[in-house]
């Protein structure tokens, strides 16, 4: 087992390397003094001014907080704080489109509505309801006239889109 070990050449470069770096160590450490240190007490003057012997003294010692800032310490961070929480939008007001696209009686000769509101295509007679409040109150075929209960007039002409802005709650 020796021969196989003494055969590889990295294996004998690295034990002759280790053997010249014992003999280097022991050489040296017989050559060294070892080193003269004073022994004894320190005079008066050189002793310490404080007296370490209660723990309380130790704790309020170590115990002392310091308040960083971004500009004292390079490790202070933002990022455990909880981020603001953002203002909430202000209220949009709905607005509300209307189309009148015509009308048409039926037998009884009662008049009926083509509106859309919003893109959705509905009939509506007389005194039918079309949105928000509004009631249709009078069908001719130039326009359709809606009311509400405060008496307000939405007019709607024939083919042209007419815009409800009803207003946000605050």
């Amino acid at each position: 087992m020796f021969r196989e070990i003494a055969d590889s050449k990295t294996t004998a470069i690295s034990l002759i390397l280790l053997a010249v770096a014992l003999l280097v160590v022991s050489i040296h450490s017989r050559t060294l003094d070892p080193i003269d240190l004073p022994t004894g007490d320190l005079p008066e003057e050189d002793a310490p001014q404080m007296q370490l012997n209660t723990t309380e003294t130790v704790i309020s010692m170590t115990s002392k907080s310091v308040a960083w800032t971004q500009g004292d310490n390079p490790f202070y961070t933002d990022y455990f704080k909880p981020a603001k929480k953002p203002t909430p939008a202000a209220p949009k007001d709905k607005v509300i489109k209307f189309l009148f696209q015509g009308f048409f009686k039926t037998s009884s000769g009662l008049p009926k509505a083509f509106i859309s509101k919003d893109g959705e295509t509905f009939t509506s007679p007389i005194g039918a309801p079309i949105g928000d409040g509004f009631h249709l109150s009078q069908i001719t075929s130039a326009s359709a006239t809606a009311t509400n209960a405060h008496d307000e007039v939405l007019l709607l002409p024939f083919r042209q889109a007419v815009e409800l802005v009803i207003p946000a709650e605050k």
